[in-house]
């Protein structure tokens, strides 16, 4: 019988901006311990108890080649009412960092952004 097994993920969580967000704000993706996965292992993030819920969400490919100045690979749209959302780990994952990214807007106004990171070894 398959037992549906759930362990606490390494990551780290943290207001970016609230009230004062702007384009130009700059989020310089810190370093995290590796939270260890291997292929087909399923990750569930679930944001159904932030207050009030998200307008967007992106999951963000990290580059971390540069330790001072991290930059973006890729960011992909996520529907904020699918939560919890399930990653499937598959062999290019492994040894890379990725970043959760929430946003609150009001129209086209970011009131704030909030970040999780996560890194897989």
């Amino acid at each position: 019988s398959e037992e549906n097994v759930k362990y606490l993920f390494d990551s780290s969580y943290g207001e970016a901006c609230w009230n004062n967000c702007d384009e130009f704000n700059h989020y310089n993706y810190p370093d995290i311990h590796s939270g260890h996965v291997a292929v087909g292992n399923q990750l569930q993030i679930d944001w159904s108890s932030l207050k009030p819920q998200p307008t967007e969400i992106h999951l963000i490919h990290v580059d971390k080649s540069n330790e001072y100045d991290s930059k973006e690979f890729s960011r992909e749209q996520k529907s904020p009412e699918n939560t919890p959302l399930t990653i499937t780990i598959d062999e290019e994952m492994i040894g890379n960092q990725y970043a959760l990214e929430f946003i609150w807007k009001d129209g086209e106004v970011v009131e704030g952004r909030s970040i999780m990171n996560f890194k897989l070894e």
